[in-house]
């Protein structure tokens, strides 16, 4: 069965960037896109992936005021969050956790560092991992 993951992020590149490493990971997977928070929040009231990677530095609505609506939300709030930026500071990862999201993940910058991260969170994935790459 594919695992759904849903990427919210304004930059295209991510996107391009994210399906390639997910290419690299065991298992099957489709990914949704979302360019903007509140395309996500809208999108979120029609699909359930099974996993959401949100940039912090979305225009309008930030990644964490996205973590907050898909966490206030009983529909889908058991879903697996991930903030994931090349500026995340501690503040940002503290308001984060709190929050409710499995984890927190500075962006890498290859595929290859991105396809190790994907498959050290998808092979090891449970209610109570908290990953932090920093």
């Amino acid at each position: 069965m594919k695992k759904h993951v849903l990427l919210v992020d304004d930059d295209k590149d991510e996107l391009f960037l994210f399906n390639e490493a997910l290419k690299e990971v065991p298992g099957s997977f489709k990914c949704t896109y979302a360019s903007s928070g509140a395309q996500a929040l809208e999108m979120l009231n029609y699909i359930q992936p099974d996993f959401i990677f949100i940039d912090y530095n979305l225009p309008v609505l930030d990644g964490v005021a996205v973590l907050d609506g898909i966490k206030r939300d009983k529909k889908i709030s058991d879903i697996p969050v991930f903030l994931y930026s090349s500026s995340l500071t501690k503040d940002v990862n503290s308001t984060a956790i709190s929050l409710g999201a499995a984890g927190c993940i500075r962006k890498p910058n290859s595929i290859g560092m991105m396809t190790m991260v994907l498959k050290s969170i998808f092979s090891g994935f449970s209610r109570d991992f908290r990953f932090l790459l920093q």
